[in-house]
């Protein structure tokens, strides 16, 4: 009989462990679940981005509204953009400025 209830212990004692080491790899597995549900999120919102979209708030200058605005020449124009002053919007062939960056760049010039 002692020798009966030495194997039931044992087994207890084993699958007590099992139980404890199942439980740490399913926690580790609903951990890796959650970071993918973020990555998966994170994906999702990328690829639904719409700057154009509804709700986008950005105003877009060209060029002569930038040279306008600043009251600067096309060559400083150009200076600024080769020195990264401006950095233009490219679509196509034509620079793009956000109004807020040009608003910006004057607010500075006014500053000094």
């Amino acid at each position: 009989m002692n020798s009966t209830h030495q194997e039931s212990e044992h087994y207890r004692k084993t699958l007590i462990k099992i139980y404890g080491q199942m439980s740490r790899h399913l926690n580790v597995m609903e951990e890796i679940l959650k970071q993918l549900a973020i990555k998966n999120k994170r994906s999702e919102d990328k690829e639904n981005f719409d700057p154009f979209g509804e709700g986008a708030t950005m105003e877009l200058l060209d060029a002569n509204d930038v040279m306008k605005i600043l009251k600067i020449s096309p060559s400083t124009y150009y200076r600024l953009i080769k020195t990264g002053v401006l950095k233009p919007i490219i679509i196509g062939r034509r620079h793009y400025y956000s109004k807020q960056q040009v608003e910006g760049m004057l607010k500075s010039r006014l500053k000094r």
